[in-house]
């Protein structure tokens, strides 16, 4: 098994039963001391941008840029793109933005040269915005979209694995109690990768089944969806731990894309109508 897509499917199983992410949305913010230090939060430039926080995101793009150094340039520029998706609904957004046009980023590009930030800003292929209630996230290289409600968290992100030609995001829903109190995190993953011509939805499917005997999981329950996906249900045991969820197969443009929704029996029926919602959403160009 690829040892990328191992690690994809162990964490669908593992954040099930987590209750300390790797980071969260909008946990905290951007914070500075009266000494004008900034401090960030680890992965910062990864969440959400959105209305609410778009100065909290400004402050750390500037703080970024500041360095001229071409990591944190990165980071800066990462902000700015999912920050230009916005919505310029009112003026805060709109001038916003055009500092980042104006300011911003022809500022870093001063600092990294044309070449090289042409060549970040390309490589910089998702962005993820608050739209109303929930995020709208895409990623370019691969050409999927997808949303998910705002309470839900990042815990896991690769937005292109050049080597393998593969990526994935995995997110976690605000923490939910059984009926006998205990508490419970569902995950969606969404991974695609670069699969073999002449593949289809069949195949693909059915090559997804063989990975998943090493894990003993078993598939209940199977349709077609979206007429050109398919979509099952899957319950696995790992030692004592019991799951239960839903994987949903696409197949387009020579890459397979694989969205994987993992619960616990106990609330698997109260729960999967987030899942629901995402696959009506999700979108391949």
């Amino acid at each position: 098994m690829n040892k990328k897509i191992g690690i994809f499917l162990a964490v669908a199983l593992m954040v099930s039963v987590f209750t300390a992410p790797a980071f969260t949305a909008e946990e905290s913010g951007v914070t500075q001391d009266e000494k004008g230090n900034i401090d960030i939060p680890p992965g910062y430039e990864f969440t959400p941008v959105s209305k609410e926080n778009l100065g909290d995101k400004m402050l750390a793009a500037v703080s970024f840029f500041s360095t001229k150094m071409e990591g944190d340039c990165i980071k800066g520029l990462r902000i700015c793109k999912s920050a230009l998706k916005l919505d310029p609904s009112n003026a805060f957004i709109l001038n916003n933005q055009n500092n980042i046009k104006n300011t911003f980023l022809p500022a870093a590009k001063k600092n990294l040269g044309e070449e090289l930030y042409n060549k970040i800003w390309r490589n910089i292929i998702s962005t993820k915005y608050v739209k109303g209630e929930k995020v709208i996230y895409t990623n370019s290289a691969y050409k999927f979209t997808f949303s998910y409600s705002v309470d839900w968290s990042i815990v896991a992100e690769n937005e292109n694995d050049s080597e393998r030609n593969n990526a994935f995001i995995q997110i976690i829903s605000p923490v939910v109690l059984d009926d006998a109190g205990r508490k419970v995190i569902p995950s969606v993953g969404v991974m695609v990768e670069k699969i073999s011509s002449g593949m289809d939805v069949e195949k693909y499917y059915k090559l997804w089944i063989k990975r998943q005997e090493d894990m003993n999981i078993t598939i209940s329950w199977s349709e077609a969806y979206k007429l050109i996906g398919k979509r099952v249900v899957f319950e696995s045991e790992q030692e004592d731990k019991h799951f239960k969820g839903e994987m949903a197969f696409f197949v387009k443009n020579g890459y397979g894309y694989c969205l994987n929704f993992t619960s616990k029996p106990e609330v698997y029926e109260s729960t999967k109508w987030k899942f629901d919602g995402m696959l009506d959403d999700f979108e391949i160009k």
